[in-house]
């Protein structure tokens, strides 16, 4: 065998194993995405459509971080709208006590509470609460299972006073019932007893402290002689020495002559391995969510420019003619600048997710706009558009942060440019209320499908035709434009009809005593 043959054969058998080594990888990737899809579904069933209301919030701050649908459907407000708010806009308790509870939440000294929440209509309801810390990456969050049980603090007031009801009703009951009187038992159900392990005499005349396990003995001592009449949870004690987790409410009645209480305990074992469970898959599935669409978007919009960057070079080394070369050179700008602005728009939406910090200043808003206009027009004049600004006659001032106002509007015109044909009209007008500067960006553009309309602000969306490689961008600019308005006190409105155009309207508070 020659050195040629023997070179020949290595070489085969390398190339064996690498294409072994694709379909092991092809393979894999197969199997993630099976994963990914169970993850999804199991989600949707146990988080997103799941009948409890659940919600994800920053201890620090108190924002509402993620909502389910039942909490949108139980607070009235959409799931945008829900997650600008924080706990403390919708928890009856003042800031000061909202940060105090969560702290308790977070540092598990409790994880049960009861709670007035106010609705988007502005109905006040009975809540309680189960909530925890939990790890969402790098952030240490809060979760919060919410049941309202204001229809249930209703029905407790209507308890059963005659002792005949009582023991009717007791005896067909799943939950455990009990009567004492200051922890002595007078009487129980047999889900009671066979609860905790006892026969019905072994527990008459016993005490109802012997039922629970010593760490639990302060709270229901205290919760029987203070006549506390809200669910708490304790920690059962069996009679093979076994513990387990319950819930209790207890209130006063009347028994035999006598103002007793009844208590009905209820083993919560199997609701807090669902709640965990719960909680588990809410953050994995948002998590998976997060990964699936970051690396979509960045992966293609990273490697357009690269794969165009690539080719330029390639060219570069081996055409001697001096104008191509240099036309190349200037495709090889136009990406590097692409990716600056992808990863700018990156880094600005890492910032804004943190915090907006303004610096604040009074701002003539005409020559604000005016530079924007000016900083937009050559974008504008290489797709033949026509760039109009107009004012009226009113002085506008803003207590605004001019460099990240600027960054909004000029997301906004940049948007209107490239989702406009060439040829097309885009008009700036700037007018003003009593109250309010409003800018205005309409465009004879593509326009926005009724199915788009409601995403556009979400970050990473983008509406077909709009992902190619002359447009780029992640998906971010609008969403970073309303952050800013937003933290500015203002508002964006957009009104749009697919192929005639869209209007996109700033709406910002004036600065009192500085327009005329």
């Amino acid at each position: 065998m020659t050195d040629h043959d023997s070179s020949q054969g290595q070489l085969t058998t390398k190339l064996t194993h690498l294409r072994e080594h694709v379909h092991r990888l092809e393979a894999e990737n197969e199997h993630i995405a099976a994963e990914l899809a169970v993850r999804s579904a199991q989600y949707a069933s146990l988080f997103e459509n799941n009948h409890a209301i659940m919600l994800l919030i920053d201890p620090e701050t108190g924002d509402i971080v993620d909502a389910n649908n039942a909490a949108c459907r139980f607070y009235g407000y959409h799931w945008d709208a829900l997650t600008r708010l924080r706990i403390a806009d919708i928890n009856q308790l003042t800031i000061a006590q909202v940060h105090e509870e969560m702290q308790r939440a977070r540092t598990e000294q409790r994880n049960y509470f009861v709670f007035r929440h106010k609705l988007a209509s502005g109905d006040i309801r009975d809540v309680e609460v189960y909530s925890g810390p939990i790890q969402v990456g790098e952030r240490a969050l809060l979760y919060s299972i919410i049941h309202d049980i204001t229809e249930r603090k209703q029905a407790e007031s209507d308890l059963r006073e005659s002792e005949e009801r009582f023991e009717r009703l007791a005896n067909i009951t799943f939950e455990g019932i009990v009567i004492h009187d200051q922890g002595t038992i007078l009487d129980a159900n047999e889900t009671f007893a066979q609860l905790f392990g006892y026969t019905l005499p072994d527990l008459t005349g016993g005490q109802v402290l012997d039922l629970f396990a010593p760490e639990s003995h302060p709270t229901v001592s205290h919760n029987m002689l203070s006549g506390y009449e809200k669910p708490y949870r304790a920690v059962g004690l069996h009679a093979d020495g076994s513990t387990f987790p319950v819930e209790i409410l207890g209130r006063a009645t009347p028994y035999k002559g006598i103002k007793a209480r009844v208590a009905a305990v209820r083993d919560i074992t199997l609701r807090k391995q669902y709640e965990q469970r719960a909680v588990e898959l809410a953050i994995e599935r948002e998590r998976v969510k997060m990964l699936e669409r970051f690396i979509g978007d960045a992966s293609h919009d990273l490697k357009t420019p690269l794969t165009t960057m690539k080719i330029s070079l390639a060219v570069l080394q081996r055409d001697p003619d001096e104008m191509r070369r240099q036309r190349h050179l200037n495709t090889l700008e136009i990406q590097i600048t692409r990716l600056e602005e992808l990863l700018n728009d990156l880094l600005s939406m890492a910032h804004l997710d943190k915090t907006v910090e303004l610096n604040t200043h009074p701002v003539e808003v005409v020559r604000l706009v005016g530079e924007v206009v000016e900083t937009v027009a050559p974008a504008a004049a290489n797709k033949q558009h026509t760039l109009d600004f107009s004012a009226g006659p009113d002085r506008c001032v803003l207590l605004a942060d001019p460099n990240k106002l600027q960054t909004a509007l000029n997301n906004i015109l940049t948007n209107a440019i490239n989702y406009t044909p060439y040829g097309g009209q885009i008009t700036v007008h700037l007018s003003q209320t009593s109250q309010h500067g409003v800018i205005t960006v309409a465009d004879n553009g593509i326009g926005i499908s009724i199915i788009d309309l409601p995403h556009i602000f979400q970050r990473f969306y983008r509406a077909d035709p709009a992902r190619n490689t002359v447009q780029g961008g992640m998906g971010l600019g609008l969403t970073i434009a309303r952050r800013i308005v937003e933290a500015h006190q203002g508002r964006i409105d957009v009104t749009s009809e697919l192929g005639t155009g869209s209007t996109f309207t700033i709406t910002l508070p004036l600065q009192r005593g500085a327009n005329g």
